[in-house]
């Protein structure tokens, strides 16, 4: 079922007309699989969760 939702936003997501509005909303639409998505976010962590202690960064 889960997959299937996935599918189907991804199908909807690549649609031009979607996709424009999503656009005037400050977002980048995709419209990839679940496991690309899981892929980015790793990476974007890893990337992110460097920068942020070379700099030494902390919540207070």
């Amino acid at each position: 079922m889960l997959r299937r939702v996935a599918d189907e936003v991804a199908r909807i997501v690549r649609h031009e007309d979607t996709r424009a509005r999503l656009e005037t909303m400050g977002t980048l639409p995709v419209g990839s699989t679940a496991e690309a998505f899981e892929s980015f976010i790793a990476a974007e962590t890893a990337k992110w969760r460097g920068v942020i202690r070379t700099a030494r960064i902390a919540l207070d």
